[in-house]
């Protein structure tokens, strides 16, 4: 169930892309691969998508928390990252910033990643 809100949370974003630039051939199929791809453990607080210079491609900024009890939150983040890089649409993936959580009975890390579509 969350996940589907996430989901249209992200097509709502790119609707307001589309209808901000008057771009309508932007390719939903980046959007959807990273709706797809959002693992549970990551709750994402913002999602911010522009134009990239170039005009052909999609800038991304997001951030949110990421929790794990087996595992690291730095691994968990890490396979995230190589997630996106599987899809094969997004490029240039920079994590920007983190922040562990101080409370050790929920293990968390506050993060910022930006990319590129291909």
């Amino acid at each position: 169930m969350e996940a589907l809100d996430r989901k249209e949370q992200m097509m709502q974003s790119l609707t307001q892309l589309q209808e901000q630039i008057q771009f309508a051939s932007i390719d939903a199929r980046p959007l959807k691969a990273l709706s797809n791809i959002v693992p549970p453990s990551v709750s994402l607080e913002s999602l911010g998508i522009s134009l990239a210079d170039n005009a052909r491609t999609l800038k991304f900024d997001i951030s949110g928390d990421i929790y794990a009890k087996v595992t690291t939150t730095d691994v968990e983040l890490i396979k995230f990252v190589q997630q996106l890089e599987g899809t094969g649409y997004f490029q240039n993936i920079q994590i920007e910033k983190t922040k562990k959580f101080t409370d050790v009975e929920q293990p968390g890390m506050f993060f910022n990643l930006t990319f590129q579509t291909r």
